[in-house]
């Protein structure tokens, strides 16, 4: 409120300033021409010359006027690039990173005794967490919002170090890796994902980190049930995405969401991880790409988030964590003859599915 005050009385003033610059002006020759101190001819000439003068000052005002209504965001950009990073990444040399890499095929991710609370709060996020994720296995996360699912992938991914405890793959910690390596390791999609606009095959070049043949893009687009609209463009792969492109076509966000978990499948990282990546797909659409992930991805770790329990109870493993606790782990046959929260929620929104 007092930086909205003060940029209004700036721009008051802003506004103001020609038109007391023309005021004064006029009076001062005004009165020279009274008193005889100039002649007529030049009052005429200065009188047509402040005009030009003054919208030359307006638009300078103008100018200016901006810059002081855009100067609290010009601070906010000043802050984000004064921002440190807090993460440290080893630096290795290069016969080291292949000897890393070479070990760290087929991870196994292992969480001992993890928390974490995020910084400068006091709230623990997730409290002692236990658990290890054998190569190749289909992990569903789930609990309620703010559980606490997503900052454990987050820690996965080392966004944050957790406050206690350590993250390891295959006993290598993760503070021993490398970001280029442990960016090798996953291929990931969170609820907000970006919107590339370029064609859709530099969309997917740019994720596989390198051209692919047609039958790869066309392979992966089916994967994600994207290619049901893709075959029907005029460009097909090579249509141009944007509607302020000549020629370019936007997607809805059912679309969009598609395109980019197709995006996650060209990387061919090791470990897929999915944060609500179906969030804005139609649930048929929905059992179809989890149906066509879980035939093509059996080689790989696939750790995905969702609150759809008809994608959840095909996962090999579904993990309940609850106020940042795991309070259940089991396949969707246990968990249903434990009776406890997961059962719970089940039924919830299995009977809520029968009732519409």
């Amino acid at each position: 409120m007092r930086l909205f005050k003060k940029s209004w009385i700036v721009l008051s003033f802003v506004e103001l300033l020609p038109v007391i610059s023309i005021f004064t002006f006029l009076l001062v020759t005004t009165n020279q021409l009274v008193m005889h101190e100039i002649s007529t001819g030049i009052f005429v000439l200065l009188y047509i010359n402040v005009f030009w003068f003054s919208s030359n000052l307006q638009q300078l005002m103008k100018t200016f006027g901006q810059l002081v209504s855009d100067s609290p965001f010009i601070q906010d950009a000043v802050n984000f690039y004064q921002i440190k990073n807090i993460i440290i990444f080893p630096i290795v040399t290069q016969d080291n990173k292949i000897k890393l890499i070479k070990k760290l095929e087929k991870p196994r991710i292992t969480l001992e005794n993890v928390s974490f609370i995020y910084p400068n709060t006091s709230a623990t996020v997730l409290k002692n967490i236990n658990f290890s994720i054998p190569y190749g296995q289909n992990i569903a996360l789930i609990g309620e919002n703010g559980a606490g699912k997503t900052t454990l992938v987050k820690l996965l991914m080392r966004m944050y170090d957790p406050t206690e405890g350590k993250i390891s793959i295959n006993g290598i910690n993760l503070k021993e890796i490398p970001e280029d390596v442990l960016f090798l390791l996953y291929s990931t999609l969170f609820q907000s994902f970006g919107k590339f606009y370029l064609t859709i095959r530099e969309n997917l070049d740019m994720a596989a980190g390198k051209p692919e043949d047609s039958k790869e893009y066309e392979r992966v687009l089916k994967l994600s049930n994207a290619w049901g609209y893709i075959k029907d463009f005029p460009k097909t792969i090579d249509q141009q995405l944007g509607p302020q492109y000549k020629d370019g076509v936007d997607l809805s966000g059912g679309q969009w969401q598609q395109l980019a978990i197709a995006r996650a499948y060209m990387k061919k990282a090791p470990v897929l991880i999915l944060d609500e990546p179906t969030s804005a797909i139609d649930a048929k659409a929905e059992a179809e790409i989890f149906d066509r992930l879980n035939r093509e991805t059996k080689e790989n770790t696939v750790i995905f988030i969702s609150h759809r329990f008809s994608t959840i109870k095909d996962a090999h493993r579904i993990v309940v964590i609850d106020h940042g606790k795991i309070i259940e782990d089991g396949d969707h046959e246990k968990l249903i003859k434990n009776k406890g929260k997961y059962a719970a929620l089940y039924s919830l929104q299995a009977e809520r599915y029968t009732r519409e």
